[in-house]
């Protein structure tokens, strides 16, 4: 179509000298000036094609109606109209459209005003070049409050006749009616149940469709502003002329949400904290002379997308709640909570493609290895994001009746970190979404590095209670073949998005 457009621009304005285009060598078909609006050409630079090559066809109401929908200003729609009435009418069909106005006038003084316009437009369409016709039809269409069709009448019959007193004068009252905005509106797309203002003045809410239509606006610049809970407001300088139909989408942002805000979500009962989109150095901390060979080089990372992650390790009696929904039996229970009776303790023995059933359940998935340790550090650069005994459970602090190992803990019980997760170290260590590779630090990519596209482990983070205080750090990182079932493994799981 662009290319037809161009070619349409080109013919039409090709070979014409400076100030004074030449004809082109055929009319406008209804098709072409249809495709010269719809491409963006300015309705005065089509106006001016129409005037200069004529139509080859005769408008209706309804195609009138279509280019306007398509962006055609009235100054194209005036020039398409004049271009019909410029044909001369044979003199039998000029003296039968005399006729049809002297009777149209009968009926005006009679009030009958629709059977008067019907024969105005009959006079129309008989000689399409009679001005009288237009300008009485206009004046016509005033007294039934068409103060548009009025204006656009009376600009045809000054087209027909430039002489028209009277045309003129209906023409200027017209516009004066227009200029008091009684016609004059706003239509804002905008989603369902949005609060609109105008000028600090409610105007009430979209629709169900996202529509509000306001009526009845004076002329001028006003402004509007759109709200809906939970978005940000949209607000935007609204310039309306007399007689004009403006409209508006108002595209409703979400309110950025603050580092640690909580929203429960609701298919797992857990409550999940939001993780902005940021940067940290993934891998061995600064400083810190304890790291493997897999956990270096450091190396930067951008997390390009937040997202929610589970406050808490997922809990045995969340994931009781999934095994009754989905008829999964739960595995066998371990000795510190036998007949998984202690719903606060964190889940375990759960294989990678358990973990990973549940958060998709849960309307989630895992994390990958970068989204975990990212969320591990909540903005620290430490290899801890706290004092040790206050932060995690591990081998010294968890042994507990006569057991060397300790057992873990209810979830929630320690300090949380900068993003107010609980957990990320200590307790159980937890399943991500990655295969292992020692050497994947080397090759992995600056932006949401998605990790080995193989493997024959899944990467495990966190450390566990069992773990000595030495090995605890949010940069160690292992590997655990996905179908086995771990006494010191559990999961937690993230969301794209989570509704309030």
């Amino acid at each position: 179509m662009r290319i037809l457009i161009c070619i349409l621009v080109v013919c039409f304005s090709s070979g014409a000298a400076a100030g004074a285009p030449q004809e082109s060598k055929h009319p406008l078909s209804q098709a072409e000036v249809m495709q010269l609006v719809k491409g963006a050409v300015s309705s005065t630079r089509v106006a001016e094609l129409v005037r200069r090559s004529g139509i080859s066809f005769e408008p209706t109401d309804e195609y009138y109606r279509s280019l306007r929908a398509a962006g055609a200003e009235q100054v194209l729609i005036d020039a398409l109209r004049a271009a019909t009435a410029i044909k001369p009418a044979d003199p039998a069909s000029a003296a039968k459209a005399k006729q049809f106005i002297k009777g149209a006038n009968a009926l005006m003084e009679t009030g009958d005003l629709e059977g008067a316009m019907g024969l105005y437009r009959q006079a129309i369409l008989e000689s399409p070049s009679d001005g009288d016709a237009h300008r009485l039809l206009g004046i016509a269409l005033g007294k039934t409050k068409d103060w548009k069709g009025d204006v656009s009448e009376q600009r045809v019959a000054i087209l027909m006749n430039p002489d028209d007193a009277a045309a003129k004068t209906e023409l200027a009252a017209a516009l004066h009616v227009l200029s008091a905005g009684e016609t004059s509106t706003l239509t804002v797309i905008a989603p369902p149940n949005a609060e609109v203002c105008l000028d600090d003045e409610s105007k009430g809410q979209a629709s169900s469709e996202g529509i509000l239509k306001i009526d009845n606006l004076k002329p001028g610049t006003h402004s509007l502003r759109v709200s809906l809970p939970g978005k940000k407001d949209f607000q935007q300088s609204v310039a309306v002329t007399a007689g004009s139909e403006a409209r508006v989408e108002a595209r409703l942002e979400d309110l950025p949400t603050a580092p640690g805000v909580a929203r429960l979500n609701s298919h797992d009962g857990l409550k999940y904290v939001w993780i902005p989109a940021g940067s940290f150095t993934m891998g061995c901390s600064r400083g810190d002379t304890r790291c493997d060979d897999e956990e270096r080089p450091p190396h930067a990372v951008r997390i390009t997308r937040g997202f929610w992650m589970s406050q808490l390790e997922v809990t045995a009696g969340a994931y009781k709640r999934f095994s009754g929904a989905t008829g999964r039996p739960m595995p066998p229970a371990p000795i510190f909570n036998r007949g998984w009776t202690q719903d606060r303790l964190p889940m375990v023995k759960v294989t990678w493609n358990d973990a990973r059933d549940y958060c998709t359940w849960a309307s989630g998935r895992l994390p990958t290895e970068a989204e975990w340790e990212y969320g591990a550090r909540g903005g620290s650069d430490q290899s801890l994001y706290g004092p040790l005994d206050q932060i995690a459970w591990y081998a010294r602090n968890s042994a507990s009746g006569g057991n060397q190992w300790g057992n873990p803990n209810p979830t929630g019980t320690k300090r949380a970190n900068g993003f107010s997760l609980f957990d990320m170290l200590g307790n159980v260590f937890e399943w991500t979404n990655d295969w292992f590779d020692p050497a994947y630090y080397s090759q992995s990519p600056k932006e949401d590095p998605p990790g080995p596209s193989t493997g024959q482990k899944r990467v495990i983070r966190g450390r566990a209670w069992v773990a000595k205080g030495d090995d605890m750090r949010v940069s160690y990182r292992g590997g655990n073949p996905p179908d086995g079932s771990y006494y010191e493994g559990g999961f937690r799981c993230v969301c794209e998005a989570l509704k309030p």
